[in-house]
């Protein structure tokens, strides 16, 4: 029931990209699939979905443009996150792609759940930010029954 709850919260399938990296000797796979120019050395393993290396930000073998690679980090949710920074910008992790949110403040910006964050001026849910033609209602709820640890699908 636990895990039903989570995927209709999150509207995920089992499908969600993991990457399954693997390290070699010569070379870095991610699916067996080789990522091209990865810097061996320094290839970090974020998560299931993200790597890095000095040079770039990788979600799967796709190269993720204009992301800062030494401030990059997944942002901690009180039940989860699918939400990530760096020192510019904040980021939606899609099924196959990360998404920048624009206008959303990385210094600022709280992950309540998976789906659900907010930061100094804006609310989120997914990627998408809350105005008044998509209000979520009851936010305040929403957000206490997330700290309580109770999944609130919408």
């Amino acid at each position: 029931l636990l895990l039903f709850l989570i995927l209709l919260n999150t509207g995920y399938s089992l499908l969600m990209l993991f990457s399954n990296y693997k390290i070699t000797e010569n070379y870095v796979l991610s699916n067996g699939i080789k990522i091209e120019n990865a810097d061996l050395e320094t290839f970090q393993i974020i998560d299931e979905a993200l790597a890095k290396d000095k040079n770039n930000i990788y979600l799967g073998s796709i190269i993720i443009e204009n992301a800062d690679v030494e401030s990059f980090m997944p942002i901690k949710g009180i039940n989860g996150s699918l939400y990530y920074k760096d020192k510019n910008n904040v980021y939606f992790l899609e099924i196959d792609r990360l998404i920048k949110i624009d206008g959303a403040h990385p210094k600022s910006f709280i992950v309540y759940d998976y789906i659900t964050a907010e930061d100094k001026e804006s609310k989120y849910f997914r990627e998408t930010k809350i105005t008044d033609k998509n209000t979520i209602k009851d936010w305040g709820k929403r957000v206490e029954l997330i700290k309580e640890g109770v999944y609130f699908p919408l």
